[in-house]
């Protein structure tokens, strides 16, 4: 697929001597130079300072210091390479939310409807939309989608809204702890290390090795792109366990590597979208309206809407707000997946 930044995450690697040898966002946010202008790439939101440390420790504690920032620290151990980290940015949660307007996200972030807010929790349905309203002012939403996309990535439906915790559960950390899949290739797309505890990555295979057909070809060019155009890659596979994944593949390039890659799990019903689907449930999950999606996809709003209603009947989504929480969960490329629930062993696709 095609080249694709992580907004949301920054992902250090250190050598045996301590120092950072490598970061997933080296090409946007990197060690300031005395030549740089100031039309240089910048930072996605992580300081800057942490670009100019050379330690990987100091650079970790200043991670951890940052409320900012939730790490998922992890041992290398292979070759040169000592330690990584996942730097995750926090749930966007202001301090200023009324316990109603709280309790409000909680309900939306399971895909509940305003109508079903309004009887759940007793109260008129303009009640709802003015929570809405000021949810929007304060945390700078600009859409009604875009506010089951944040309250979905942000609040965990089992929160008290009256006595919220105080350090928010990071969701996408968690997601990536449970199904993320950490691996270094070399340049012939060979596993050299890999987090995999299963027969998916193995040391010493091909990455390719246990993905269906015609997804294997798909793989093998996205981790052969990514090491030789030393541009960040993205590819979705199915493998031959039955699930479904996303690949992140960045260049590495030292001497004896030439890719390392992120594999997190989705639900095996998105391979059953068309591109065009997927498409739309990519900005629909980022919070944009269907006349902008039409727009940007220069199609009509009621080919949209259609094409909208195909998909929901492909994943067996209910209602419009369902489709928009699944959406802001998994279909982002730019951020990393949001589902820190347990996937079943085996699932079952819906039936058409």
């Amino acid at each position: 697929m095609s080249k694709i930044y992580v907004d949301d995450a920054l992902l250090l690697i250190s050598s045996d001597d301590g120092s950072i040898c490598w970061s997933n966002l080296s090409n946007r946010f990197r060690v300031p130079q005395e030549d740089d202008s100031d039309n240089q790439p910048k930072s996605l939101g992580f300081p800057k300072k942490i670009a100019s440390i050379g330690d990987f420790n100091t650079a970790q504690k200043m991670m951890e210091s940052e409320s900012g920032y939730q790490i998922w620290p992890f041992s290398i151990g292979w070759n040169s390479l000592a330690k990584g980290a996942f730097a995750i940015r926090n749930p966007l949660i202001p301090n200023r939310l009324s316990a109603q307007e709280h309790r409000v996200m909680l309900a939306m972030s399971t895909g509940m409807n305003i109508k079903t807010i309004s009887t759940e929790y007793n109260i008129s349905i303009s009640t709802v939309h003015t929570h809405l309203r000021r949810v929007r002012q304060k945390v700078g939403l600009k859409s009604h989608e875009a506010v089951y996309g944040y309250a979905t990535r942000n609040f965990c439906p089992e929160w008290d809204s009256k006595n919220p915790p105080q350090h928010f559960p990071n969701k996408v950390l968690e997601s990536l702890m449970k199904h993320g899949i950490m691996s270094i290739c070399n340049w012939q797309g060979f596993v050299q290390w890999t987090t995999c505890t299963t027969e998916l990555f193995q040391q010493g295979n091909p990455i390719s090795q246990s993905i269906k057909e015609p997804f294997k070809s798909t793989m093998q060019n996205a981790v052969a792109s990514a090491g030789a155009l030393k541009e960040t890659r993205l590819c979705e596979f199915s493998d031959t366990f039955g699930n479904f994944w996303r690949l992140y593949s960045w260049p590495f390039l030292n001497a004896d590597s030439a890719v390392i890659t992120l594999a997190c799990r989705l639900p095996v019903r998105l391979e059953l979208l068309s591109d065009r689907e997927r498409s739309i449930l990519n900005m629909l999950g980022t919070g944009t309206v269907v006349k902008q999606i039409a727009e940007e996809l220069k199609t009509s709003a009621s080919t949209t809407r259609a094409a909208i209603k195909t998909a929901r009947n492909k994943l067996g989504i209910a209602s419009q707000e369902e489709l928009v929480t699944f959406s802001a969960k998994y279909c982002p490329y730019h951020l990393l997946p949001c589902c820190p629930e347990e996937f079943s062993q085996q699932e079952t696709l819906p039936k058409q």
